[in-house]
């Protein structure tokens, strides 16, 4: 199994953030051939105040991120470590993973930090 793991200087911009990430993974698979690529932890948002992390918050499964990664995974039939990122989960926010498989039909797992904000 071959595995990459992406550095980044994530800011608090997410949809930039997101796009970088897409460009890392595809360039990951492209010229390492990788089965499994792993993000850094909070990868789609650094900085800011605690009300502008919990704004740029995901949900599962219609957040901008978990949809991205899943997606991409799918395409590019690979399996992706998607770091962490804020979960928006009622007043709380956690720091959650999510694993996408390339395989067809498989959900990406998610796994919660049992702490909050």
């Amino acid at each position: 199994m071959k595995i990459s793991v992406i550095q980044m200087n994530s800011q608090d911009d997410k949809a930039k953030n997101i796009a970088d990430a897409e460009a890392f993974v595809r360039k990951a698979v492209a010229e390492d051939k990788s089965d499994l690529v792993v993000l850094p932890e909070t990868f789609t948002y650094m900085g800011g105040t605690v009300e502008s992390r919990r704004a740029n918050a995901e949900t599962f499964p219609d957040g901008e991120a978990y949809r991205a990664m899943s997606a991409l995974a799918a395409e590019l039939k690979v399996n992706i470590h998607a770091g962490s990122m804020a979960e928006a989960a009622g007043e709380k926010c956690y720091n959650t993973t999510i694993v996408s498989t390339g395989r067809a039909r498989r959900l990406p797992a998610i796994a919660r930090s049992i702490s909050s904000t």
